[in-house]
């Protein structure tokens, strides 16, 4: 490959590790806060409706390889904290840091498949995100209401 080719790479690479970053702050916010899924699902569209801008990066492909690792993180970190808030019955900081590091953990399973599968084929990472993105969604619909204590 060409140098202008490994550049363009390491610029999909950031922004990718970027979008698991905010999956899981977002999922994270999302558990500490109480709030329902739908106000994570409103920050997780506000943020790929400005990112591209910010990135100078055309929408379309930013969301097709971008849109399905932060939905990831966010899903789990969330259902994670759940979990832990009501089965566990841990404090509100614990179930916040366990919900915190088992969507880091989810993420860099994702990363690890995103950079041995990427140069390969463009979609099989993105596409195995979205098969994990509906059944955490699924899971997500089945228990709908929570509290962490």
């Amino acid at each position: 490959m060409a140098p202008v080719a490994y550049g363009a790479l390491a610029t999909v690479a950031g922004t990718v590790v970027i979008s698991v970053m905010v999956g899981v702050i977002i999922g994270t916010a999302v558990v500490r806060l109480n709030n329902g899924l739908a106000w994570g699902f409103l920050a997780v569209g506000i943020y790929l409706l400005t990112a591209p801008s910010m990135m100078d990066s055309p929408e379309l492909p930013f969301a097709s390889l971008n849109a399905s690792p932060l939905i990831l993180t966010f899903l789990s970190s969330s259902l994670a904290g759940r979990f832990f808030g009501i089965h566990r019955k841990s404090s509100a900081v614990g179930a916040t840091l366990l919900a915190l590091g088992s969507g880091l953990v989810i993420g860099a399973a994702y990363l690890l498949l995103f950079r041995a599968l990427f140069l390969t084929n463009r979609w099989t990472p993105p596409l195995v995100a979205l098969v994990a993105d509906v059944c955490l969604a699924a899971a997500a619909l089945r228990v709908r209401r929570f509290r962490v204590p």
